[in-house]
């Protein structure tokens, strides 16, 4: 497993990022992988109750992974890698992440049900999961058929954060809600204090623009 999680990762860099949706499933299957791996960790086979979760990550960091991609278009397209946004557009891109998100979190409702003890604050948590994911992509569809590149970011931001709340639904069965969010919160906060500092600051260095596009639309006419 940690294996095939090391060369699947050289082999999305190297060769499936630049081969659309393609990029974005192996991306996601390995998160997916890294689920199993844990649950190899405390046993030698990955039990069922922890496989029915694993498309539910599969899905949810490939829609994290083609939502990030929706940041630098332009950037891709120059750099020979044919994503799928590139290939299709950007209102595909988030239509089809919107859709691998709704199948992530259709997948852990059922994964959910399935649990013997606890759904009920799971199914809660998964809820407020859902409510972060919705603003994501409403930050999106707000923004029309061309999303900038902050608002891009600025969605990938959300679903950063949303996908721990994701996580941590899936914990509530087994732990209870006070041992899941007294692990929780600190985490978000060190999340969000993260991100604040950072992320903006390497996407757009001293107010650059990650599309040159958008560089170009926002620049001063010349002078006739």
């Amino acid at each position: 497993m940690a294996a095939a999680g090391i060369g699947g990762a050289m082999a999305y860099n190297g060769l499936f990022k630049a081969k659309g949706l393609l990029g974005n499933l192996v991306r996601g299957s390995l998160t997916g992988a890294a689920l199993v791996f844990g649950a190899m960790t405390a046993s030698a086979y990955p039990p069922l109750k922890v496989l029915v979760f694993v498309p539910v990550f599969w899905a949810h960091d490939a829609a994290s992974n083609l939502v990030g991609t929706l940041r630098d278009v332009s950037g891709d397209r120059a750099g020979g890698y044919a994503t799928f946004a590139v290939r299709h557009g950007l209102r595909t891109a988030v239509r089809t992440a919107a859709g691998l998100y709704a199948l992530a979190v259709s997948a852990a409702a059922v994964g959910l049900l399935t649990m013997p003890g606890g759904r009920t604050g799971g199914l809660v948590t998964l809820l407020i999961a859902a409510g972060l994911g919705g603003v994501a992509f409403g930050l999106l569809r707000a923004a029309g058929p061309e999303p900038s590149a902050r608002v891009a970011l600025r969605s990938h931001e959300v679903l950063v954060i949303e996908r721990m709340v994701l996580a941590a639904a899936l914990l509530v069965p087994g732990f209870g809600g006070p041992v899941v969010i007294a692990v929780l919160v600190p985490l978000l906060a060190l999340t969000l204090g993260t991100q604040q500092a950072m992320r903006s600051r390497y996407e757009f260095p001293h107010g650059a623009t990650a599309h040159p596009d958008e560089a170009a639309a926002t620049a001063p006419a010349p002078l006739s």
